[in-house]
């Protein structure tokens, strides 16, 4: 029963001795699925307790949805944003707009659209606000090496006076590691892509 109660499987053992004299624990199949047969009952027909008395259930279901089905999750509008020095001839999409907002006002975002979807302008058009409005200095991105030159490009195309430093596979030879990683950190720059790999 107290197994029952604290949500906890049920499991019967048999104690043998070895041929030392010690005691060995050796789970009883039979028994185990009596017993687990019996905690479904008892666990059934509680739940068909709870629920049979009206006011009982309306008043668990009003205490559940305060304490746990209350909360729901922000919705951030970016028709507001005012995208300084983007090109004109790019209009972000609502939900790119709202997922730029995300990140502006809630600070840690995953972004999960699918592939296509605009996550590169997303990250781009955020970042650039960021130094804007003063949230960041430059921000830092790590592109998989077969993206980094694509990654530029958009990121030029969404913004094509931005200042970027791109890593290229000379940078992240060991000798000029070191050199790169300086020049993130004491450049200008509106943004930054490093490899993700060697």
């Amino acid at each position: 029963m107290e197994e029952t109660l604290n949500l906890k499987d049920v499991r019967i053992f048999d104690y043998i001795e070895d041929e030392e004299g010690k005691k060995k624990a050796v789970l009883n199949k039979k028994e185990t699925a009596i017993a687990q047969a019996k905690q479904e009952m008892i666990k059934q027909g509680f739940v068909d307790w709870v629920w049979s008395e009206p006011s009982r259930r309306e008043e668990l279901t009003k205490l559940y949805n305060e304490k746990f089905n209350s909360i729901r999750p922000r919705e951030y509008d970016g028709s507001h944003i005012v995208f300084n020095g983007m090109n004109p001839e790019i209009d972000l999409r609502e939900h790119q707009r709202n997922a730029v907002a995300h990140i502006l006002y809630g600070g840690n975002t995953l972004l999960a659209h699918a592939v296509g979807a605009g996550k590169t302008f997303e990250m781009v058009a955020a970042s650039q606000e960021s130094k804007r409005l003063g949230l960041c200095n430059k921000s830092l991105f790590v592109v998989p090496n077969h993206l980094t030159e694509q990654w530029a490009a958009e990121y030029l195309q969404l913004y094509p006076a931005a200042n970027i430093l791109v890593a290229t596979k000379k940078d992240f030879e060991t000798k000029n590691r070191k050199k790169f990683c300086g020049r993130i950190a004491t450049g200008d720059y509106d943004g930054a892509a490093t490899r993700c790999c060697k």
